[in-house]
């Protein structure tokens, strides 16, 4: 009796064990086909992005969050870093005075070089970030429409860096999305708007 029962006992322990052992697999590949899909379709719009390098930068017309209109073509004859970023991508949250970006606003800001970021929400939507931290930047909202014409640039691609030099033209691409690209790092970025300048 006390066989049977153990015997009855271990196949229960190890089909239970299977069980939870599937079950635990079945939730680790949850979502790993749209997952995959995701990855392959920012990869996709990254390199589209990258193939812009050599290509004049689309200009714009748009209004700061400080209510300051700023025109891309304006800024011909500087050196452009221009930041696309969106509230669900967590960059601004990195620092909690986007410390790098104002660095670079006021190392570059009277060397020829200036710095713009388009965000793809409204003003309203990111009003707890602007009103939070201190931006020397001008921020531009409502820049989705602009970000998909002009680059085919969707939140998922998002942020993305654009250096564009004194003549107006992109000359590197870097992206910040840590799931598929390495992470951006300000370093290149100074390194190589202090090449643009020299040219």
């Amino acid at each position: 009796m006390r066989s049977s029962f153990t015997l009855f006992f271990f196949i229960f322990c190890c089909t239970s064990y299977a069980q939870i052992e599937f079950v635990f697999d079945s939730l680790a590949n949850y979502g790993a086909p749209k997952r995959e899909a995701l990855n392959k379709d920012i990869e996709r719009r990254y390199r589209a992005l990258e193939a812009m390098e050599g290509l004049p930068a689309p200009d714009f017309i748009a209004t700061s969050t400080q209510g300051e209109q700023y025109r891309l073509d304006e800024y011909l004859g500087q050196v452009v870093v221009l930041l696309f970023w969106s509230t669900r991508d967590n960059f601004m949250y990195m620092y909690p005075n986007s410390t790098p970006l104002n660095q670079f606003f006021e190392k570059y800001s009277d060397q020829g070089a200036a710095i713009i970021t388009l965000c793809a929400e409204s003003e309203k939507e990111i009003s707890y970030i602007t009103n939070r931290r201190t931006l020397l930047f001008p921020v531009i909202p409502n820049a989705k429409s602009y970000l998909k014409e002009h680059y085919g640039a969707n939140r998922h691609v998002l942020p993305t860096v654009l250096i564009i030099d004194k003549m107006g033209i992109i000359r590197r691409v870097y992206n910040a999305n840590h799931q598929v690209f390495p992470p951006i790092r300000y370093t290149d970025i100074f390194v190589k708007v202090d090449e643009l300048l020299l040219e």
